[in-house]
């Protein structure tokens, strides 16, 4: 039996949800680059779609490229405003860069719906921390636990959290 040659998701071979599911299975595999290679076949108008933005995040974010992820993460923002995503993986990125007071900031511009979960909560309270804002940290790990109880395990390994609710 020979070997069929299959088309090439960069050779405009397949339609946008094609290479978006590729690049879901790269990024699922840990192959940022890979998946951002897909991401670059996709046509203008296509790689505008949320879903292309968010995956693009995710694999930055995995390729620990902070800056673009933050400068993408506001594009998102601008053209998304209520997509929680966008506001998540942007305040993750400025934190990793030691810019407590810029995430801050971007954190409270967030959709009223996101500031009611513990991933909201909880990045919050590492602000607050990292800033030396310790009541207020705990205030906003104390909301995290109560929205999702889960986010205890993640307290226990956060160094910027170690000791604020025991103070």
């Amino acid at each position: 039996m020979k070997n069929i040659p299959l088309p090439s998701p960069n050779a405009g071979e397949l339609s946008a949800p094609h290479v978006l599911e590729s690049c879901l299975g790269y990024l699922e595999l840990g192959m940022p680059r890979e998946a951002l290679h897909e991401l670059d076949a996709l046509p203008a108008e296509d790689a505008k779609l949320p879903v292309a933005l968010h995956f693009r995040l995710i694999a930055l974010m995995l390729l620990r490229k902070f800056g673009s992820v933050v400068r993408l993460a506001r594009t998102g923002i601008e053209r998304f405003p209520g997509m929680a995503e966008f506001y998540i993986h942007g305040g993750a990125a400025l934190s990793a860069m030691r810019r407590a007071r810029a995430a801050r900031a971007l954190w409270a511009r967030a959709p009223h719906r996101l500031r009611q979960t513990g991933i909201f909560q909880l990045n919050v309270a590492c602000c607050e921390a990292e800033l030396g804002d310790m009541p207020r940290a705990r205030f906003h790990l104390q909301c995290a636990m109560a929205c999702d109880p889960g986010v205890a395990e993640v307290v226990e390994r956060e160094p910027r959290l170690t000791g604020i609710l025991a103070e």
